[in-house]
């Protein structure tokens, strides 16, 4: 009987960890503009961004209904004020997806970056 040593041992942990992490909930971020916080999500990841002459606005939330991944551009215009006003609505369903330029690094890219520093 052979035994594994303990770096491929902890390899296939790490892989199964990496693989099985897939769960039920995502995490989103929540907020208004830069006031942004983590916040779990059963459903999708979603960002709102309204673009007036009045200035912008970003909005991020949870959608616990169906959501194709994607971006959607539709008018809302302001009353008599702006009626050039629109929003873009985009959902996505991978952790912490609707952020604005944050630049994330995914587990299993990590888990890859590890196994082929292990053979190297």
């Amino acid at each position: 009987m052979s035994t594994l040593p303990m770096t491929t041992v902890f390899a296939i942990a790490l892989v199964a960890f990496a693989v099985f992490q897939i769960g039920y909930a995502i995490k989103c971020y929540g907020g208004i503009d830069d006031l942004m916080v983590e916040i779990d999500c059963s459903g999708s990841c979603v960002k709102l961004e309204t673009n007036s002459k009045y200035g912008d606005v970003l909005q991020y939330d949870c959608y616990e209904g169906k959501a194709e991944e994607g971006c959607t551009t539709v008018p809302t215009p302001i009353r008599d004020i702006d009626k050039d006003a629109t929003t873009t609505t985009c959902f996505c369903k991978t952790d912490l997806c609707n952020s604005s330029g944050v630049t994330m690094l995914s587990l299993p890219v990590l888990v890859g970056s590890f196994l082929l520093r292990m053979v190297i």
